[in-house]
């Protein structure tokens, strides 16, 4: 019975180093089987990133090629457009280009001075921007325009503004009136809208060439219509420049007239008279 127990003994140490041999076996397989599968992991992705590494670098020699070719066309379209270059540098230099300007300049200028440019005479003074006119009993107002300029004037024609109604000025079919017009402002230098303000125009049927004239139809204001005054605001705002004064409200015993001239091949010149009678 002791001998049976001692074997049953043996025995099962033995199964149960047996089961630990075979455990132990296993684990070390897993184990084995595991780092074999990381190390493939690890392979594979090492093999993935050397195809991706050496397709940048075929496409790094790629690209360097296309420079290079690139390159050598843009070198050679340089060389075929460098004679060109050479011969506009030659022509137009800084100190040609300079020159080129001075003579546009110059050219502008003496066509500017070649323009037809023009003298008033009014009952046979000579206007100038700002004087005072005497005008005759009768009030008949007489205009000459000379062309002083080298180019024969085409269309000169004469615009007069006046604050005067049309009924109080008498004139022929030369003339012919047209409303709306607006006195130039001096001060804003720029047109501006007045009421009251008349407009006639006339213009030569004939072209005027150097220094030869326009006599302008005569143009009368009605004796039937009492003497015009005007105040020294009301000269202000018509664009008159007038000596200061400390009435903004002092009268003057005149008539304020506008007279543009101009032609289809000039510039417009206005003066600014006062008209007394």
């Amino acid at each position: 019975m002791k001998n049976g127990r001692v074997l049953f003994s043996v025995l099962a140490i033995g199964l149960m180093a047996a089961c630990w041999w075979v455990t132990h076996r296993v684990d070390n397989k897993i184990a084995e089987a595991e780092m074999s599968a990381t190390n493939g992991i690890h392979t594979a992705e090492a093999k993935g990133l050397n195809d991706k590494i050496e397709q940048l670098k075929t496409d790094k020699v790629e690209l360097r090629q296309q420079s290079d070719k690139f390159e050598l066309q843009a070198q050679n379209d340089r060389n075929a457009l460098a004679p060109w270059v050479q011969l506009a540098k030659s022509q137009f230099s800084d100190a040609s280009v300079s020159n080129g300007l001075d003579r546009l300049f110059q050219h502008v200028a003496a066509m500017e001075s070649r323009q037809p440019r023009f003298d008033l005479q009014l009952n046979g003074l000579e206007v100038t921007n700002g004087m005072v006119i005497e005008l005759p009993t009768t009030r008949q107002i007489d205009m000459i325009v000379f062309n002083r300029g080298e180019d024969t004037a085409s269309g000169v024609t004469i615009e007069l503004m006046m604050p005067i109604a049309t009924t109080n000025v008498v004139y022929s079919d030369h003339w012919r009136s047209f409303p709306g017009y607006r006195f130039l402002n001096v001060t804003h230098n720029k047109p501006q809208k007045l009421e009251g303000v008349s407009s006639w125009m006339c213009t030569s049927e004939h072209r005027i060439p150097w220094n030869d004239a326009f006599s302008a139809s005569p143009f009368i204001i009605s004796t039937n219509s009492s003497k015009s005054f005007v105040t020294q605001e009301m000269l202000e705002h018509l664009g008159f420049v007038v000596t200061a004064t400390a009435e903004k409200n002092y009268v003057y015993p005149m008539l304020p007239m506008q007279i543009d001239i101009f032609s289809d091949n000039s510039k417009r010149q206005t003066l600014k008279v006062l008209l007394s009678y």
